[in-house]
């Protein structure tokens, strides 16, 4: 019969073995890190290796929005593991088939790791029909592969504009793809350019304003989901805040903003300057002029920025 005293003798020397030792003897095979070796990122210390990763879903896409990007820096990305291509702030995806998941990203410079970033998990539902809005039997999902596009970019309409894109996984049928450009062309859905996978738009055909191309693939009688692309055809030399004037049929200047998302209709302002020297101040008609003087100046403000003035 074991003894009282040497139950307590033996619980006694447990209890007195070093806290490193008890973990090592606790499993043979554990191995036990060198905390001072694991490359830890602090977020309250520093925003150079820390990036903030950010997905709205909308209707047409998965808008990225990508801040505390290290000046410099390569930035790749990956849906749930699966690389994804483009990847950039501002950067619109296809939206992927019902489930769970995630958007991660790693900044690179010279070949090394310089910012990590992950977003918040996301869930893409099924429509009500009980279809994904990218059809779940046979998914012909479409992605950007423009490097630097972004969503309602500004485009010199005086330059031809290349849209590539790629299969978002690659489909298990030899699709066909079709482009639809209604700027100056007609809405009829045309052949894309050769091989499928990119769109021309010539200065010839591009448009003022904000423009929109759609790509489509198709398998036999399945078609996929639209890919919308969005830009606005600008004149040489845009500056943000930029105005171009109208005349309707009563002669009056109407002033516009070239590209209508540089500011929200409540914070935007005209101010006018009614002749040359004098200053600026609200306009009396807003946007609208009516017979303007000679050195008549006027211009767009939005939350303390100033657009180029046009003169008349």
């Amino acid at each position: 019969m074991i003894s009282k005293w040497k139950i307590i003798l033996t619980a006694l020397a447990v209890i007195s073995l070093p806290a490193c030792e008890k973990l090592t003897k606790k499993n043979d095979e554990t191995i036990i890190p060198d905390v001072q070796t694991i490359d830890t990122v602090h977020a309250q210390n520093s925003k150079t290796d820390i990036l903030t990763l950010k997905i709205n879903i909308q209707q047409d896409g998965l808008l990225l929005e990508v801040s505390d990007l290290p000046d410099g820096s390569k930035l790749e990305c990956d849906l749930n593991n699966i690389p994804i291509n483009p990847c950039h702030d501002g950067a619109l995806l296809a939206i992927p088939s019902p489930g769970d998941y995630v958007v991660t990203a790693v900044a690179t410079k010279d070949g090394k790791k310089v910012a990590v970033g992950k977003s918040n998990s996301f869930i893409i539902v099924p429509q009500a029909n009980g279809s994904s809005a990218q059809g779940e039997e046979d998914p012909l999902d479409l992605v950007l592969d423009t490097p630097g596009f972004s969503k309602n970019m500004a485009w010199p309409m005086n330059k031809d504009l290349k849209i590539s894109w790629k299969f978002f996984k690659t489909p298990e049928c030899t699709a066909t793809l079709k482009c639809n450009y209604p700027g100056q062309q007609s809405k009829f859905w045309v052949d894309c350019d050769k091989g499928g996978t990119s769109f021309t738009i010539t200065e010839d055909l591009m448009a003022s304003g904000l423009q929109e191309l759609s790509v489509q693939a198709q398998c036999d009688s399945r078609r996929g989901p639209e890919l919308k692309i969005k830009w606005y055809g600008v004149p040489e030399g845009y500056k943000p805040l930029m105005i171009q004037k109208v005349s309707d049929a009563k002669g009056r200047h109407i002033l516009n903003l070239v590209k209508s998302d540089d500011c929200s209709a409540e914070d935007l302002k005209f101010t006018c300057a009614k002749t040359t020297g004098a200053d600026f101040s609200t306009c009396e008609n807003g946007n609208v002029l009516d017979n303007p003087n000679p050195g008549f100046k006027i211009k767009a403000e939005c939350n303390g920025k100033s657009g180029e003035p046009v003169t008349f």
